[in-house]
């Protein structure tokens, strides 16, 4: 089972994943080549983009790329690029961006039908990263996954690699998992996420 613990063993795991998908390698390769400063910047000026997001975007393409179940830009178009895809995202009136936008989130992904944003610099969160469900759950449920978006690839790639396995019972991945989540920093509740997601997965 593939440990993911920097950026580098993300992009060699991803390498590798893509190596076994050749028909969908653009959905799947980390590319070291970021939106450009203007593109960046255009997005800053409507929102207040934290630093470790800002930082992703400007280092890697992720645009149309997803990591297991969690799509690491938001699903609205693929028509432009990552900052049309976030202007997009965060403009309608729909009741989860509403929320969002009510807690200083930005939505930046997705998970599955459900939602991945991070906290704005100038919110009370900046750069966390939260999931904000609402096709499975009553009403919009927002919970926090990972203290930044680089640690969030980091635990969905550590995710799909142990649920993978064919070595991971629901137990095994999930007791990895939470060592994983440990390592990269997690809170108690952003762990319980992926400890049961990993249980979930590989049962």
């Amino acid at each position: 089972m593939a440990k993911i613990a920097t950026l580098d063993d993300l992009i060699d795991y991803c390498e590798k994943e893509a190596e076994k998908l050749p028909d969908c390698v653009d959905e799947v390769l980390l590319k070291r080549a970021g939106l450009p400063w203007p593109r960046v910047a255009a997005v800053s000026r409507v929102h207040a983009l934290p630093e470790v997001y800002e930082s992703v975007i400007r280092t890697l393409d992720i645009f149309g790329v997803s990591i297991g179940y969690f799509a690491l830009w938001p699903c609205s178009s693929r028509d432009r690029d990552l900052a049309d895809a976030i202007l997009e995202s965060n403009e309608d009136t729909a009741p989860p961006t509403l929320v969002a936008r009510q807690r200083g989130l930005i939505i930046v992904g997705a998970d599955e039908a459900d939602l991945v944003a991070v906290g704005t610099r100038d919110s009370d969160t900046p750069d966390k990263v939260f999931r904000i469900e609402f096709c499975t759950a009553p009403g919009v449920r927002v919970s926090e996954v990972a203290p930044n978006f680089l640690v969030f690839m980091m635990l969905a790639g550590n995710l799909h690699a142990l649920t993978v396995s064919d070595d991971a019972t629901a137990e095994v991945a999930a007791g990895e998992m939470a060592s994983r989540c440990q390592e990269l920093g997690c809170s108690a509740e952003q762990a319980a996420f992926w400890i049961l997601r990993s249980r979930h997965l590989a049962s």
